[in-house]
């Protein structure tokens, strides 16, 4: 009979031991690394074309739909950490939109080296490109580590003002929003090369060819 206990206690104590071996084991063991990004290559990352909004209906999204005056720019980049304030500060100060005068912002923004103010056939195109092309599969955004911007998309309210901004790096496949609220659209590989296009054709040059 004290056998029996002497072995029940025994099992006990091992079952106990090897427990505390194996919680150790597992606090010794390290995290699991996370997936690799996916192959550039990955056709699901590419844009594909899907006509799922309308002119009208694309001009709900935020900032169009607020917006009066919407404008592309090219601008003189700088050495500097927090783009948003740069551009806030320096691109923007003092920047007006007159709707009888649309230039007339330029002559006290030096930094401004190219700008066009869209008509509403451009915004219809511009709007296409944003939200009627998307990811052919499941969404992921990632660019190169640099982040030189020189472009912007410009959005202006009914007195002339800009209140919201898009900055694109077309040389790093990197942008930035003012914003949470700004809806940009899924940046699918493809977008970036659609959207230098549209810069291009309206006659922003500086950051969508030669940057030097």
């Amino acid at each position: 009979m004290k056998t029996k206990g002497v072995f029940f206690l025994l099992a006990i104590l091992l079952s106990f031991s090897g427990l505390s071996q194996k919680k150790a084991i597992e606090k010794k063991t390290p995290p699991p690394f996370p997936p690799p990004p996916p192959s550039l290559n990955e056709p699901w990352l590419f844009c594909k074309y899907i006509p799922k909004y309308k002119a009208s209906e694309r001009l709900k999204f935020y900032p169009f739909n607020k917006a009066v005056y919407v404008r592309i720019i090219s601008y003189k980049e700088e050495v500097f950490t927090d783009t948003t304030n740069f551009f806030r500060d320096k691109i923007l100060a003092s920047d007006k939109i007159l709707p009888d005068n649309v230039m007339s912002d330029l002559s006290v923004q030096p930094k401004v080296f190219e700008s066009y103010l869209l008509n509403k056939l451009d915004i219809q195109s511009l709007t296409n490109i944003l939200y009627n092309h998307s990811f052919r599969g499941r969404k992921y955004e990632e660019g190169t580590m640099c982040y030189i911007p020189r472009n912007a998309i410009i959005f202006y309210d009914d007195r002339g003002f800009a209140f919201e901004w898009i900055e694109i790096c077309f040389e790093c496949s990197q942008y930035k929003k003012t914003s949470a609220k700004v809806q940009a659209g899924d940046f699918c590989i493809g977008k970036y090369e659609l959207l230098r296009a549209f810069f291009q054709k309206k006659g922003i040059k500086y950051g969508t060819e030669n940057t030097n």
